[in-house]
């Protein structure tokens, strides 16, 4: 009896009739092998001088002897840096070395930030997509990376909890520290629970209920009354007896009052996260020279807070994003302008920070976004106008306006047409919201 078998396919192929008849070999595909880390890389070099040999080596490792050799020689030739996995090909190459500076010049420049808060900065402010470890990689190899944390009791888990929409619930805490060479102060802050953005502060003398109905009613007049205020159990807030200022003020205004439990600060996170966020970055090393001075620089940190700073807990965009709603818009333009800096890196070109503008004019959305060397203005869904950078502005004969293109025609249809809401021209600047970055 016998068993038909298939052929194993030749690792040739025939070329066809058309062709020479020549026999052509596969082209082999070069697979790169997976990284090692650099512990390994040094470990197998101790082991190799202790009278191992590279074969030996190697089998423990999971590389070929030739990998040991080569690691010794680059060991032996640049030191550890030498040992450092490189880029596959010179675009990647030129990437890589282009993000490192970045990152080195960012951990240098601010010592004290994290590597997502690096991360998120280089992203929002520079245009460049970088993951964290990526971070950790480059600041650890540098030299400036921080001690490992020493091993601490975990705490007991923590129920967390955030609002769906702004204005929804809104967080009040009051925060006591020292004027250097003067006396204490106490801030209110209110903050949004979904965005975390702070809707009001104030900085006084005395903490008493005055003060904090002065901050909260600003807050509900500029912004209008929420659904809840969470706060602790404070004696400007909450009495044994009766009704508090406060909490009349919540009742007459529609607000329902939410308590925290007594001890327990962990309900209260968000605005004592911003506590030791300010505290940090802004007051521990502050000096003013008078009460007015702390409160008008306080109120340019809190604006950058706002509208600038990346925040981790809402993916590092800023609260503002959340806040008014454009928090979509403004990641794609952020990623927009990441892809477009990839390109210009990999062309051995400096990167450029993103440019976008968000609001409303006249109730419809306004997006203005740099796309390459032109700037795109679309109302609504559909492209208002399209300017080229550097093109001049030129106004026609029959009164129309707007940037000249390279054949000297007026970009865009509607110069002369009225602009949303039935304005036209200058006149139709709104006052929606709106995030600037440049």
């Amino acid at each position: 009896m016998s068993f038909w078998k298939r052929r194993k396919k030749s690792s040739r192929r025939l070329q066809s009739a058309g062709d020479t008849g020549q026999v052509q070999k596969r082209k082999k595909t070069s697979k790169r092998s997976p990284p090692v880390a650099m512990e390994v890389k040094l470990l197998a070099l101790e082991a190799l001088g202790s009278g191992l040999s590279a074969q030996e080596v190697g089998e423990l490792v999971g590389v070929g002897s030739g990998t040991i050799h080569k690691w010794r020689k680059d060991h032996e030739e640049g030191g550890v840096s030498a040992l450092c996995r490189k880029a596959s090909s010179i675009s990647v190459r030129k990437q890589c070395t282009a993000l490192e500076e970045k990152i080195v010049a960012l951990r240098r420049e601010h010592p004290e930030r994290g590597v997502r808060r690096i991360r998120d900065d280089l992203r929002r402010n520079e245009g460049l997509e970088v993951s964290a470890e990526k971070v950790r990689t480059v600041v650890s190899e540098a030299g400036l990376g921080n001690p490992p944390p020493q091993p601490r009791r975990r705490p007991p888990g923590i129920r967390r909890f955030e609002r769906s929409c702004p204005n929804a619930l809104w967080q009040i805490d009051i925060f006591t520290f020292q004027l250097k060479r003067m006396y204490p102060v106490y801030l209110i802050g209110v903050i949004d629970d979904h965005s975390r953005y702070l809707v009001g502060w104030g900085l006084f003398r005395q903490q008493n209920a005055d003060a904090v109905l002065e901050v909260l009613k600003g807050a509900i007049g500029q912004w209008g009354a929420p659904r809840e205020i969470l706060s602790d159990n404070g004696r400007q807030f909450v009495a044994w007896r009766g009704e508090t200022r406060f909490q009349k003020v919540l009742r007459r205004q529609g607000v329902q009052h939410v308590r925290s439990a007594p001890h327990h600060p962990m309900t209260l996170g968000k605005i004592e996260r911003f506590w030791q966020t300010v505290w940090r970055e802004f007051l521990e090393e502050a000096v003013f020279a008078s009460f007015a001075d702390a409160c008008q620089r306080l109120e340019h940190w809190i604006h950058y807070y706002n509208h600038q700073r990346p925040h981790q807990g809402i993916d590092g965009g800023c609260p503002a994003d959340r806040f008014y709603g454009i928090a979509e818009d403004v990641d794609e333009a952020v990623r927009q302008g990441c892809r477009e800096n990839s390109l210009r890196l990999a062309l051995g070109q400096e990167p450029r920070p993103p440019l976008y503008l968000l609001g409303q004019l006249g109730g419809a959305d306004v997006r203005v976004v740099r796309k390459g060397e032109e700037i795109e203005v679309k109302v609504g869904e559909a492209v208002h106008e399209v300017i080229r950078l550097g093109a001049p502005f030129a106004i026609g004969e029959d009164g129309s306006f707007g940037r000249a293109g390279n054949d000297g025609a007026v970009e865009g249809p509607e110069r002369g047409g009225a602009l949303p809401g039935g304005r036209a021209g200058p006149q139709g600047r709104g006052g929606g919201q709106r995030a600037v970055q440049e």
